[in-house]
């Protein structure tokens, strides 16, 4: 089904080179058919044929992150950030930064996001994580807190909150 479905979209293209959403799908078709490599030439050619195509800078940083490639998903997901201010995509960069080891950048990302959604235990959890990468264990427990009071059927946050109780 991936065979015909690429061998569809390249005929389109015969028609219509320029179409940057094909030139997403094709990469969609490479990612199921895991040759990420592939993907991510067809990602850039769709973001090159439309600067401001948005979710192919997503898709573009998703499978560049799965590479491994965290220099190009970062800047695939700032660019798309700079068309568009979304807190789900916003989580990803502050993710991104975390494994990175750039605990900063992570927790100014995660603070961005709260200033819109206050209530966001999905960012709050990973705010505290990059607070006690850090260290900073009083901020940590109090941001897990806050997660914990909005959340409080969710198991991690607990399970975030006794390690951090155990390396205080």
């Amino acid at each position: 089904q991936f065979d015909k479905a690429l061998s569809t979209y390249f005929k389109a293209l015969e028609y219509d080179p320029n179409n940057a959403a094909l030139h997403n799908n094709i990469a969609i078709v490479f990612i199921h058919l895991n040759d990420n490599d592939e993907a991510i030439r067809w990602l850039q050619k769709a973001t090159a044929i439309n600067p401001k195509y948005v979710t192919a800078y997503v898709n573009l940083g998703d499978i560049a992150h799965l590479n491994g490639n965290f220099e190009l998903a970062g800047q695939a997901y700032r660019n798309a950030l700079a068309l568009q201010d979304d807190a789900a995509l916003q989580h990803k960069l502050g993710k991104l930064e975390y494994e990175q080891g750039n605990f900063e950048a992570a927790i100014t990302e995660f603070q961005h996001i709260l200033k819109h959604h206050p209530n966001d235990a999905y960012t709050l959890h990973d705010l505290a994580l990059a607070y006690a990468a850090l260290k900073e264990y009083t901020q940590a427990k109090r941001t897990i807190q806050r997660a914990i009071e909005r959340a409080p059927d969710d198991f991690k946050n607990y399970f975030t909150l006794g390690s951090i109780a155990m390396y205080q």
